[in-house]
């Protein structure tokens, strides 16, 4: 769950929000309980992320505070990567804080997980 203090910004005006649904819709058919999954930022994303937030055994990967906001109203587990916060889908970039870990494996935004 997101912490009081942290409160997810507005989500700016969606054109063509309807056309999401079903695509979102799709892809959580594709999640069974159990599944580790990443997800990205984005509106497609934050709307496959409502479809999945009642699934149990759910442990979902994601750079978004927004999804994540989304996915701690439900079961799922929610792993947030970490970095700095950017705008406007609110993705976290690995860029300084892999720079201090230069083995990790991860070569900065590039590497943040999208669906």
């Amino acid at each position: 769950m997101v912490p009081e203090q942290y409160e997810v910004a507005p989500r700016p005006p969606v054109v063509e929000m309807e056309g999401l649904g079903p695509i979102a819709t799709l892809a959580a058919r594709m999640v069974a309980p159990g599944d580790a999954i990443v997800l990205g930022a984005g509106q497609l994303v934050e709307e496959l992320a409502r479809r999945l937030s009642g699934m149990a055994e759910l442990t979902v990967v994601t750079n978004s505070l927004r999804v994540a906001e989304i996915l701690s109203r439900g079961r799922t587990e929610v792993v947030l990567t970490g970095g700095i916060l950017r705008r406007p889908h609110c993705p976290w970039s690995a860029t300084r804080s892999t720079a201090r870990w230069p083995g990790c494996g991860c070569s900065g935004p590039s590497s943040a997980a999208t669906a």
